[in-house]
């Protein structure tokens, strides 16, 4: 039995070499089949230098085992409009409390004394009623406010609320106020501005990042 090789059309004798397009390449590799290469791994392993963990377990959530300073930048401008907005409504409900407080107990025709009776009527009237509703709603949302601002954030910022109350005792209660109080008013503003600028939170693990440290500086 001969074994042909095939060139242009000729037949080749057993043991004539073939003709090979590319020389450079092993006749026989055209016949053997192609091994299968290992498949792709689609996460990465973690890192025993940088502490990274693998994209596939932690979801790109993680950053070198920390959050990442882009997310965590993302919460503290939340953490920082929420806090605003509860120290307005810190502000408004002591300044407006104490008013309806005051303008209660200023037009009141019981007169006080030791006995609870005479006190718990007079709460019972409707501006010291409302006065005591919302200056219960100033202690709960300041109670909010201190479980994650900083006390020396919280104190100095909600004291513009005293600034909020002589202007209503100049306007409502006609109260003369003389220039050492705008004076010291300017000066609780002025301090309420200075402690506004600085970051409202400076203890918690989303500030820990380069970024947020520098904010809170």
């Amino acid at each position: 039995v001969l074994a042909l090789g095939v060139h242009g059309g000729n037949v080749a004798p057993a043991g004539a070499q073939s003709w090979n397009p590319f020389p450079d390449r092993d006749p026989h590799a055209w016949s053997q089949p192609r091994a299968a290469s290992p498949p792709r791994s689609t996460s990465r392993s973690a890192s025993p230098s940088t502490g990274e963990t693998a994209a596939g377990e932690t979801g790109g959530r993680s950053c070198r085992g920390r959050e990442c300073p882009v997310k965590a930048l993302v919460r503290s401008k939340r953490l920082t409009r929420k806090t605003w907005t509860l120290t307005l409504l810190v502000v408004f409900a002591q300044a407006f409390g104490n008013f309806a407080l005051s303008w209660g107990m200023k037009h009141q025709t019981q007169e006080l004394g030791l006995s609870p009776l005479a006190y718990i009527e007079t709460i019972f009237t409707p501006w010291v009623a409302v006065g005591v509703v919302l200056l219960v709603v100033w202690l709960l949302t300041r109670m909010l406010l201190l479980s994650w601002a900083d006390l020396s954030f919280v104190l100095p910022v909600t004291s513009i609320g005293y600034v909020l109350s002589a202007v209503i005792g100049r306007l409502a209660f006609d109260e003369q106020i003389p220039w050492p109080r705008w004076l010291g008013i300017l000066l609780i503003v002025a301090g309420t501005a200075l402690v506004g600028l600085t970051h409202p939170g400076t203890t918690h693990a989303e500030n820990d990042t380069p970024e947020l440290a520098a904010k809170g500086a």
